[in-house]
This record gives structure tokens, C-alpha cells and sequence, in this order.
């Protein structure tokens, strides 16, 4: 199972996916409709079934 953890800004998205529970490196997305759009990819494209969010 792959997973994300999403630390959610006010700015930006901090991202970090496990793929066969071995974390990935964390990857940055805008807060925005166009970094939304490019986070739903990347968690399609690494094919992640859950996601945990964090607000702060």
C-alpha cells in the first residue's frame, strides 16, 4: 500500500509519499488550483490509496 503524509500551509503543501513503506524524499506544492492539480497527479502517478493530512 503507498501512502502520503500532507503538511498543509497556508503557501505550500509539503508532501512525502511511502511507496512499500519506505518514505520517499518531500516534495513541495503551491497552495493553489494549479499545485492542487500537480499534487492529485503525482499521488495518482505513485498510485496512493491513503492520505493523511496535518493543518498548521
Amino acid at each position: 500500500m503507498n501512502t502520503a503524509g500532507i503538511d498543509v500551509g497556508h503557501e505550500t503543501l509539503m508532501v512525502v509519499i511511502r511507496k512499500n513503506g519506505k518514505p520517499n524524499k518531500a516534495r513541495t506544492f503551491e497552495n493553489t488550483p494549479s499545485g492542487h492539480q500537480a499534487l492529485l497527479k503525482a499521488l495518482r502517478t505513485a498510485r496512493v490509496t491513503r492520505v493523511g493530512p496535518e493543518a498548521t
